[in-house]
């Protein structure tokens, strides 16, 4: 009786189905390892071999280290965001193959150290990505932004926006430049020519004001949003040669279809990643196309951990404490030369480099682990407030310009982000226009 009944109830549990969530966990998961397989691969053998001369080497350490770094990578997969439900899912979610997982392997790689010496910011990157995590699994808060008239919302940004598109195109003698073959030399004559009203209009206009155009006309399904959003990006790019700036409307595109889809999102997003960082690896080994592997795997994905490893490498035990930053005077702290091209000088392209390389490294430069420690929760409270305003009103818009700060994130510290970035204004403009209300129409008198 006991084996009958032991063999029904093993039956059972097999013939049992699997809850819905259990289904999609399983799916990410699996497209996360699918993910990391595609990273190592395209890493090996096309992002290395290409940029070697600056640091991407393929150096593999014991196979302990290999083995501790693909359970790091993994580990975040199964708690990491189903769907897309609030905009900070989107944000931690593209954190993850854009940062844990790079940073869980690259640092061993590239500096051709022994490994127990790059294990530290190994640990210390997950730490912060984890860091990141438990703040986006706090409980949310609410907020109750005034009501103002819908009017005077979008007329400051719609004036903002012409405005500053006018003086970025003026300083460009309003030439239109789409060409990519001349980017840097148009970035290195803007750098040397552009006055600070200039350069501030260009960072808030990039960050802040063409993407909430864009997103709101999205939302509002408002064409002339979205042309005014494009004019203010492409008189950027024309000026600056930015390619950041230019691919902002793609961005946003992808993420509209992202947040539009009604199922598997988390697993839709890792497969298509998957599939376009095989795809650049692909066309560059076999046909010696190096467009998608430059502007992807490159970029996006493989530098984030590199440039993590250079900066722990400058900045180990030397930390500068935001000597750089805006906010230095204030405390007391001794200037010194931005972080970004003191690490450029050592692992750039030249000694004029501007080497970014994110919030994590950027807070480790200033005040070791525990700076990076506190740019996850800086990250993370913002996210916070996005959530909260999107529960309000505008849940399209809160979540493109969440994803978009995650991006830039990537490449920037979060102090400069507060200014460089634009974060001090599109934070404002949201908090007003959830709760904007439009005008009521007037009732005639009988």
């Amino acid at each position: 009786m006991f084996r009958a009944s032991r063999a029904s109830s093993t039956s059972s549990w097999w013939d049992e189905p699997l809850a819905p969530g259990s289904r999609r966990r399983i799916l990410v998961v699996g497209a996360a390892a699918v993910f990391i397989l595609c990273f190592l691969v395209s890493y090996q053998f096309a992002v290395s071999p290409l940029h070697s001369y600056i640091g991407y080497f393929w150096s593999p350490p014991p196979a302990e280290y290999t083995w501790l770094a693909a359970v790091l990578a993994w580990l975040p997969s199964f708690v990491i965001p189903l769907e897309f439900e609030k905009p900070s899912d989107f944000a931690v979610s593209l954190f993850y193959p854009t940062f844990a997982v790079p940073a869980a392997f690259l640092p061993f790689h590239v500096l051709k150290s022994p490994p127990e010496e790059m294990l530290p910011i190994v640990l210390a990157a997950q730490l912060s990505y984890w860091t990141l995590i438990m703040v986006w699994r706090a409980p949310s808060f609410a907020l109750r932004p005034p009501q103002v008239p819908m009017r005077y919302v979008l007329g400051a940004l719609l004036i903002m926006t012409v405005l500053f598109s006018v003086l970025v195109a003026g300083a460009n003698g309003f030439r239109i430049n789409l060409s990519f073959t001349d980017i840097y030399e148009r970035r290195l004559a803007a750098r040397e020519s552009v006055s600070g009203a200039v350069g501030y209009a260009m960072a808030l206009l990039a960050s802040s004001l063409s993407p909430l155009c864009v997103a709101i006309g999205l939302e509002r399904k408002r064409p002339l949003y979205i042309v005014l959003g494009m004019v203010g990006i492409v008189a950027i790019f024309s000026f600056t040669g930015t390619k950041s700036s230019i691919f902002t409307p793609l961005f946003m595109l992808c993420m509209y279809w992202l947040y539009r889809r009604k199922r598997n999102q988390q697993a839709t997003f890792l497969a298509v990643l998957s599939a376009l960082v095989a795809l650049g690896a692909a066309l560059w080994l076999t046909m010696s196309v190096m467009t998608l592997n430059n502007l992807l795997n490159y970029r996006l994905v493989s530098s984030r951990g590199v440039a993590m490893a250079h900066y722990w490498k400058v900045f180990e035990g030397n930390q500068i404490y935001m000597g750089d930053s805006a906010f230095a005077p204030a405390f007391g702290i001794a200037p010194a030369p931005p972080k970004s091209f003191t690490v450029g000088s050592q692992y750039g392209y030249s000694e004029q480099d501007n080497y970014n390389a994110g919030i994590w490294a950027a807070g480790y430069a200033n005040f070791g682990v525990v700076g990076m420690v506190l740019a996850s929760l800086a990250a993370g409270a913002t996210l916070k407030l996005i959530d909260a305003l999107s529960r309000v009103g505008y849940r399209l818009t809160c979540f493109l310009m969440a994803g978009l700060l995650a991006i830039f994130w990537s490449d920037i510290g979060f102090e400069n982000s507060l200014l460089s970035q634009g974060l001090v204004l599109t934070l404002p403009f949201l908090y007003f226009l959830v709760a904007a209300r439009e005008a009521k129409p007037e009732v005639a008198s009988a």
